[in-house]
């Protein structure tokens, strides 16, 4: 797990930025309004990398980077800005910045180049100081990884308790990472069980199973009655939906199960209304859409804007109104859209 430090003073960016930062469950992103903040927070937990705004109001982000390199601590710091002046971008490379990025244009691109800088940095970094980061996500390192830790560490077998193998060998992964959690909870230096979740990681990505051809219905629980209306229609007409709690089984984890309903859908229609634009959970499903590079229906059934942080992500995307004439006959009309899917 990589620990990001996010240091900017538009608080929307910052939410969106953690979001997009954490969905591939690597990164694990503090974020703070202030260079102050941030000092703050250094002093009670250790960062992989700081990630740092140029134009903030007490500190900017050259000053910010000076003072880090002033002090003696070479951590990756990535200057991410909007401003794309020459001088900046001298000024930050004379002062040890490992990277610079500009903000701005699509999203998922902005933060999939955010998030691989932030992964080069932190690698580079970690094989200068000599710090091994033992994880995979590769069902083939996994498996090597694995089988390496057991011919070269037998003290890994002491880990291999009952409970953790019946897991295993019942097909449990999520659990099985569960019990592994808990134990690196207890003792983050337990490179033997870094092994086994690596290993467990392999399995379950192997062994996932695509599933198509679903419409992903994102929606605040307010909505819940017209939610469940358009997907009864939807499938009235042949397509295929998946829509929570309907959909979510009482034995696997939300997030986990949400995540993968989203990456085996083709579109993920939004619900658009004064509580889905408050709604954290709706923001976290739209940032994984874009980030899947899903196709996004917003469905506007209440006469509203989307959020500042909504709309940073559907500016591309054709908004459908249903909330003007009959209900009925405007879902009607939307699953015949949405036919041909």
């Amino acid at each position: 797990m990589i620990s990001v430090l996010y240091v900017d003073d538009e608080r929307a960016l910052l939410d969106i930025g953690k979001l997009f930062l954490e969905v591939s469950g690597e990164l694990s992103v503090q974020t703070t309004l202030s260079v102050k903040k941030a000092y703050e927070l250094m002093k009670k937990e250790n960062f992989d990398v700081i990630v740092s705004d140029y134009q903030m109001p007490d500190t900017d982000g050259i000053d910010f980077l000076k003072q880090i390199r002033g002090s003696g601590n070479n951590i990756p710091f990535i200057l991410f800005t909007g401003r794309g002046r020459e001088e900046i971008v001298i000024d930050a490379i004379n002062n040890g910045v490992d990277f610079y990025l500009q903000k701005g244009g699509n999203p998922k691109a902005q933060f999939a180049e955010l998030e691989h800088k932030i992964k080069i940095a932190v690698k580079l970094h970690r094989e200068e100081t000599g710090i091994i980061h033992v994880g995979s996500k590769n069902f083939v390192d996994a498996i090597d990884c694995f089988n390496r830790a057991v011919k070269n560490n037998p003290e890994i077998k002491n880990h291999l308790t009952l409970e953790l193998i019946d897991l295993i060998k019942n097909g449990q992964i999520v659990e099985a990472l569960q019990f592994c959690n808990r134990k690196l909870i207890d003792n983050p230096k337990l490179t033997e069980i870094w092994l086994i979740k690596a290993f467990l990681i392999g399995i379950g990505e192997k062994n996932y199973k695509k599933r198509s051809n679903k419409i992903f219905i994102s929606y605040s629980v307010e909505d819940q009655k017209i939610a469940y209306q358009i997907c009864h229609y939807l499938e009235e007409n042949g397509t295929k939906c998946w829509i929570a709690p309907r959909d979510i089984s009482p034995t696997r984890i939300w997030p986990g199960e949400i995540r993968n309903a989203i990456e085996d859908s083709t579109v993920v229609i939004l619900l658009l209304s004064k509580s889905s634009n408050n709604s954290h959970n709706v923001l976290r499903e739209i940032v994984v859409a874009s980030k899947l590079d899903k196709k996004i229906v917003p469905v506007r059934i209440e006469k509203v804007e989307p959020s500042e942080s909504l709309d940073y992500l559907l500016q591309i995307w054709q908004f459908i109104d249903i909330y003007e004439r009959d209900w009925t006959e405007q879902i009607q009309n939307l699953s015949k859209r949405l036919q041909p899917v």
